[in-house]
């Protein structure tokens, strides 16, 4: 009915040149029919309000739903006084007819509660036959399901042919029986004219041969009966008694119960959010290599994803630029290129920087700044051109300082131990070359940073600021190294590794750890992606599902008590009610609708029928005059 009602509204065009309108009608056969009516519900309404009885309805009605739950009863309607109920729909159940007439008995009981409360004369009068039913709804507004067949009316009957206190049955109904009741004759006809004219054989039930409890679990008096004494010492479900001090256990017992339970329900959740991560990533295929969706789409909307923290990773290049001058200014201070490539890289990096913060606040900048933050942040190579731009500031601030160191000028003299060398000025630089290698590894740690950055484009970045290192270390700064290995370790000379390879290689190892790490955030990166991706479709789907659900529900109820439910939170038992004063009610019938009503296989079994049915009842239904319809039945 939903899907009907999505594709009436997505295709208005189509349903409008339709022959007849849609209608959800099923056949189900060989199910029981039950009606209830009570017997001297006049006095019972005179002796009470109209809102006690209205409350003692609802009592009574919600104790029939429990029992027709319990013997498996699918409640069809309540109709003032009268309950109907079906077995055998939309499920087949062998012992439909037994189900039934064990509903009828609990009925039967259930109203004994009432008559005593009351001490009026209230009582049961329950009829119930086997047959074939259509079942489904009819019109296009007020949808409630209903039971529609010759059947429905032969089971109608057999209520008002009853006798109060009883449970009367047709034959069709005994014949499903095995021996399970003891019967005598019902005699409906003399009662009912309709039974007498189609020579209907009818059965009162005088008892079961089996307890209730062998049936279903369950004896009637004990589901209705609610001043009976519980047995709390039968509690477990094999049958064995276990009294309540055995119930009880120590606190300190309880408590480690709970953490355990609360480790499991942990260790499940994590079992879950790990196999659901698997799944989606099975379902959303990535190039193991360049870690890319094979969907073009799917890697298309990951690229143009708005970059939140691009700010933040051009505001860690600015901070990383500043200790690394800092740093140098305290191996050589005179060196006046550090101060330079302070200025000018600060400079850059915060253009760099204004240009990825100004998306962040908006206020604070001009629009077309911003609005030049916005395309960067969403296009791809333009954030990875912004990218390379920091990083290449940032090596080459570090390259050119490196650059700028002299090796100072030596003398060489004997001393007490042999001839020495003496430097003529300040080493600086020269004396801590493998700090400057340290600070190629604060530039690696700067391009780590940079999120959304492809991790192919951050290993670019990488091998930029390790080749440009190593090359000034092993090429540049070799006489450099071989001054600082000769006056470091002059007495081990001929087992050491010369230190502008120990360098070269520290700073290679570094960037492969920092790749590997900056590739597992960007597959986490892209994991979050397609989480967010899946709760984004989630909440559309629960969006839609529920728009559409209070639109069943209001299409079921009438526009204010839909929005009486839909709007409050209440408790499942909470009545619903209203008092109007002066208010129109109608009735219109097809007088001699029975007559052109049958089931021949002509007719699909009566479908046909009820389509023409439908047809008038759904323009009844588009006149919109209105007219809050509250039910209909074969003939109304």
């Amino acid at each position: 009915m939903l899907q009907g009602m999505k594709n009436q509204a997505n295709q208005n065009e189509v349903q409008q040149h339709q022959q007849f309108n849609t209608m959800y009608m099923y056949r189900h056969e060989n199910v029981s029919i039950l009606f209830a009516d009570i017997v001297g519900f006049t006095q019972l309404s005179s002796a009470c309000s109209a809102q006690e009885l209205v409350k003692l309805l609802n009592e009574l009605f919600a104790r029939f739903d429990k029992l027709a739950s319990n013997h498996h009863q699918l409640r069809i309607k309540i109709l003032g006084d009268c309950y109907y109920c079906i077995c055998g729909l939309p499920d087949f159940r062998e012992d439909h007819a037994v189900c039934s007439i064990m509903m009828g008995l609990a009925m039967v009981e259930a109203i004994s509660y009432v008559r005593e409360k009351t001490k009026t004369d209230v009582d049961m009068r329950v009829g119930v036959h086997t047959g074939t039913v259509l079942g489904g709804v009819l019109g296009q507004k007020r949808w409630q399901f209903d039971v529609w067949s010759t059947d429905v009316t032969v089971a109608n009957k057999m209520e008002s042919g009853g006798i109060p206190g009883r449970v009367h049955i047709s034959q069709s109904t005994k014949d499903c029986l095995h021996g399970e009741f003891e019967v005598e004759p019902g005699n409906g006809g003399e009662r009912c004219e309709y039974l007498l004219e189609k020579g209907i054989e009818t059965y009162l039930v005088l008892k079961p041969k089996l307890e209730a409890n062998e049936l279903n679990g369950n004896t009637p008096g004990a589901l209705t009966n609610k001043t009976s004494n519980q047995v709390i010492n039968t509690t477990t479900t094999n049958g064995n008694t276990v009294s309540p001090q055995s119930m009880l256990t120590n606190p300190k017992q309880q408590s480690n119960t709970m953490l355990d339970e609360q480790a499991i329900n942990r260790r499940l959740q994590q079992e879950l959010l790990d196999r659901e991560s698997q799944q989606i990533m099975k379902d959303h295929q990535i190039n193991p290599v360049l870690l890319r969706f094979l969907d073009g789409k799917l890697e298309e909307h990951y690229s143009s994803e708005k970059e939140k923290r691009s700010g933040a990773a051009f505001s860690c290049c600015i901070i990383v630029l500043f200790f690394i001058t800092a740093m140098e200014v305290f191996i050589d201070p005179l060196l006046v290129v550090n101060y330079v490539t302070l200025i000018v890289g600060e400079v850059l990096l915060l253009i760099l920087t204004v240009c990825s913060l100004a998306a962040i606040f908006p206020r604070m900048f001009s629009k077309r700044l911003v609005s030049f933050s916005m395309w960067i942040d969403r296009t791809r190579w333009a954030r990875n051109t912004w990218a390379m731009a920091a990083i290449f500031v940032l090596t080459m601030a570090v390259i050119a300082d490196m650059l700028s160191c002299v090796p100072p000028s030596l003398r060489l003299f004997n001393g007490t131990f042999g001839p020495m060398l003496e430097s003529l000025g300040d080493r600086g630089c020269a004396e801590n070359p493998k700090y400057y290698s340290f600070m190629a590894v604060m530039s690696l740690i700067a391009t780590a940073m940079l999120v959304q950055v492809s991790h192919l484009i951050k290993l670019g970045l990488m091998v930029l600021v390790v080749t440009a290192t190593g090359a000034v270390n092993i090429y540049s700064w070799r006489d450099i190294y071989d001054l600082y290995d000769f006056i470091q370790f002059s007495s081990n000379r001929t087992s050491m590794v010369a230190s502008k390879y120990l360098m070269t290689i520290m700073i290679i190892v570094m960037m492969i750890s920092f790749y590997f790490f900056a590739r597992h955030l960007e597959r986490q990166s892209r994991t979050l992606f397609l989480w967010k991706i899946g709760v984004h479709d989630q909440k559309e789907r629960v969006f839609e599902m529920r728009r559409w659900n209070e639109a069943l529900v209001t299409n079921m109820l009438p526009e204010h008590v839909a929005k009486h439910f839909l709007g409050t939170k209440m408790r499942d038992e909470e009545l619903y009610s209203q008092s109007y004063d002066e208010t129109g009610v109608m009735f219109a019938s097809i007088p001699n609708f029975s007559d052109f009503y049958t089931e021949e296989s002509i007719n699909n079994g009566g479908i046909e029928c009820l389509r023409i049915l439908n047809e008038i009842i759904s323009d009844f239904d588009s006149s919109n005059l209105g007219i809050n319809r509250d039910y209909h039945k074969l003939d109304h």
